[in-house]
């Protein structure tokens, strides 16, 4: 009962993490790109 309570769950939350790590990314490429700005100055 448990492994295929697990089983069921485990293709749920894959999608989630997934598209969550693309978020934090691109989050931190733009933070990034910004941080880069504001040291250097934008001309």
């Amino acid at each position: 009962m448990l492994t295929a309570n697990v089983i069921k769950k485990i293709p749920r939350i894959n999608p989630i993490s997934r598209s969550t790590a693309m978020d934090i990314k691109d989050a931190w490429l733009m933070s990034a790109a910004q941080y880069q700005l504001t040291q250097y100055g934008c001309p």
